[in-house]
């Protein structure tokens, strides 16, 4: 070649680069909080006061409008702003969004920060293309501050009153009685307890059981009720979500019979947590008990972490000690309490109750005498 050094070549530069860079590119100008923006309503929490409980849940269900799904063919913002009817989606509703139009939410999000333009014009091709494609739907709309906090099939979606649940609830006997609440937007979490099923598994620590009941008249989700345990001495709470102990109901069909049927069923069986609590105060774990039941604590397919799992030692260790055993001494019940503190202390309402639910699980899991 003459002798010549060729000239420099740059490679060309993959997929992942190339978003990168973009990504970058975007940060630098306008910060990492670019892409959708949408709210949450604001949770309230209500304990012990079911007449101010009962009275919210009316209002809620007496603002509440489902609206055609058509009204949705206007321009939506980053900010989850519909064009302007006034209207904005709720984290909720996006997420009800993007399951009709078959678009991970993650990849919309994600899609956003790299390029909002891109972001926008992609979902308006999947709403047109998707969206309006299938079955009809409403828009369920919260009339007193605007947001759309869902999306539901029209033909097929049965509104279920929070209201009424928590009625039914507190009506089943056996001395149920509102222990705690967390309304956001439409969505309900409530726990009932009573004195009358109760245990002590150890002195001076009493817990008393009834149901956790989780319900939004949006159709987010499918209306929950669960087997439950309120620990009185730090109001430490255990939802029981697998088995036998909890009943999902779907927003279809006869929903008021599917609620109804599984409130009396669980009010029925929430005591049998007692004589499970009973005996895991009394199993001392050794080695090998304690790296099992840690194992299971820490796996993210139980709804745990290693966090949550040094957290929830740490205070096992703490009550072993305040019981007189030293710190490698803890029992079952030193571990589920330990892993229900972490969800007592948790903001979301969500992850609490998963968290909740993993205090259940270990205690299934683990309600056997762990062999050397």
């Amino acid at each position: 070649m003459n002798g010549c050094t060729p000239p420099e070549r740059s490679l060309p530069m993959t997929l992942q680069e190339k978003l990168r860079a973009l990504r970058d590119e975007t940060a630098d100008a306008r910060g990492e909080s670019g892409g959708f923006q949408l709210v949450k309503p604001q949770t309230y929490y209500i304990r012990e006061q079911s007449d101010a409980l009962l009275s919210m849940l009316k209002t809620q269900a007496d603002n509440v409008a489902y609206i055609d799904g058509e009204k949705l063919q206007a321009e939506l913002s980053l900010a989850g702003e519909v064009g302007d009817t006034g209207w904005r989606l709720t984290k909720a509703a996006f997420g009800d969004l993007c399951h009709w139009t078959r678009v991970p939410v993650s990849f919309v999000k994600r899609v956003a920060k790299i390029d909002e333009q891109l972001a926008l014009d992609m979902m308006r091709t999947m709403i047109e293309a998707y969206f309006f494609g299938g079955p009809e739907k409403l828009l369920v709309v919260d009339t007193t501050t605007g947001y759309v906090v869902g999306i539901v099939g029209k033909e097929t979606y049965k509104a279920i009153s929070n209201e009424d649940i928590v009625k039914w609830a507190l009506s089943v006997g056996h001395g149920l009685a509102l222990s705690e609440a967390w309304v956001c937007g439409p969505d309900m979490r409530i726990t009932c307890t009573s004195e009358d099923l109760c245990a002590e598994p150890v002195k001076n620590d009493l817990i008393r059981f009834g149901m956790s009941l989780v319900n939004g008249i949006s159709g987010d989700s499918s209306a929950k009720i669960s087997g439950y345990g309120l620990r009185l001495v730090c109001t430490n709470g255990m939802t029981a979500r697998t088995g036998q102990m909890t009943t999902v109901v779907r927003h279809v069909g006869d929903v008021e019979h599917g609620v109804q049927k599984g409130i009396v069923r669980i009010a029925e069986a929430s005591a049998t947590m007692a004589p499970l609590l009973s005996r895991a105060a009394g199993m001392l774990l050794h080695d090998k008990g304690i790296r099992q039941v840690r194992q299971f604590i820490s796996d993210t397919k139980n709804g745990g972490n290693p966090a949550l799992d040094n957290k929830a030692t740490k205070i096992a260790q703490i009550e072993a000690q305040k019981e007189g055993r030293f710190d490698y001494e803890v029992t079952l019940y030193n571990f589920v309490n330990g892993v229900t503190e972490v969800a007592r202390d948790t903001g979301n309402v969500e992850r609490k109750v998963e968290i909740e639910s993993l205090a259940h699980k270990t205690l299934l899991r683990y309600g056997v005498l762990v062999k050397e």
